[in-house]
C-alpha cells in the first residue's frame, strides 16, 4: 500500500510540476449585445458562440428574455459571452 501512495505522490507531484511549466494568462472580455430575429417564428432558445480566427478557441453563452431591452416573448434577445485573449 506504501508504494502505491507512494507512485501517486510522484506522479501527483510530476503533474503538478508540468502545470507549473506551462502556465499561460489570459485577459477576460465580455461581449455584450443584443440580437433581433426577424421571423415567422419564436425560439425557445438561443445559442451565441465566438471563435478566434483560426477557428481553435470557442466561447458559447445563451441569449435571455425578460430583461432590459429584451421582453419576454419579443423578437429581441441579450447576450453576454466571456471570452479571452
Amino acid at each position: 500500500m506504501r508504494t502505491i501512495a507512494a507512485a501517486l505522490a510522484l506522479l501527483a507531484g510530476l503533474a503538478v510540476s508540468s502545470l507549473e511549466a506551462n502556465n499561460v494568462s489570459a485577459t477576460p472580455g465580455t461581449y455584450t449585445g443584443v440580437i433581433q430575429l426577424n421571423t415567422s417564428f419564436v425560439p425557445s432558445s438561443v445559442e451565441v458562440d465566438a471563435r478566434d480566427v483560426t477557428n481553435q478557441y470557442t466561447a458559447t453563452a445563451t441569449a435571455t428574455q425578460g430583461g432590459a431591452g429584451c421582453a419576454a416573448g419579443s423578437s429581441d434577445w441579450c447576450y453576454s459571452i466571456v471570452v479571452e485573449s
